[in-house]
């Protein structure tokens, strides 16, 4: 492979680590609301939506629950985060509708992109390989030896003479 396409591929790994890796609430201005936290917390009424999506969805005692809990803690004051680690620890891990981006749950992020990436060396390099080998096989000729040949022009001379 190229040493430009390997690269190319390093700073695309790292740039696209950067980018999964970077905290989620660099842009926080104020307190969070109610539906942000209730939009990454999943209801545990077994209906597989987010308890924001489940309480405008239908009618849910689980997510109506839920959100009161989320609004309380909003009104004391705690961050959003605080609020996550909060229902995480009554919960454990798989409330939350994505996972965080540390520690062991990071491999969900990066490894789909870490697959694309090996995958994409893995075809060019094939291909480049591919195409090399067959540029580089040389050309074997269609007539073997010297009689042949002669044998060959003899029989183009007498087809030229039958057509004068």
């Amino acid at each position: 492979m190229p040493r430009w396409s390997v690269v190319a591929l390093l700073l695309a790994s790292v740039a696209l680590v950067a980018l999964v890796a970077r905290p989620s609430e660099v842009g926080a201005d104020g307190p969070p609301t109610a539906d942000d936290v209730g939009s990454e917390l999943m209801c545990q009424c077994g209906c597989s939506m987010t308890v924001a999506t489940c309480i405008q969805a239908m009618t849910c005692d689980v997510a109506e629950g839920m959100m009161a809990d989320i609004q309380t803690q909003i009104d004391a004051g705690k961050s959003k985060g605080e609020i996550l680690d909060d229902f995480v620890s009554q919960y454990g891990e798989s409330i939350l509708a994505t996972p965080r981006k540390s520690g062991f749950t990071l491999t969900a992020w990066l490894t789909p992109f870490a697959a694309l990436i090996v995958g994409a060396a893995v075809v060019s390099w094939a291909v480049w390989a591919w195409t090399r080998r067959r540029s580089l096989k040389p050309q074997e000729p269609m007539i073997a030896d010297k009689e042949q040949l002669d044998a060959y022009e003899e029989q183009v001379e007498r087809d030229l003479r039958l057509l004068e």
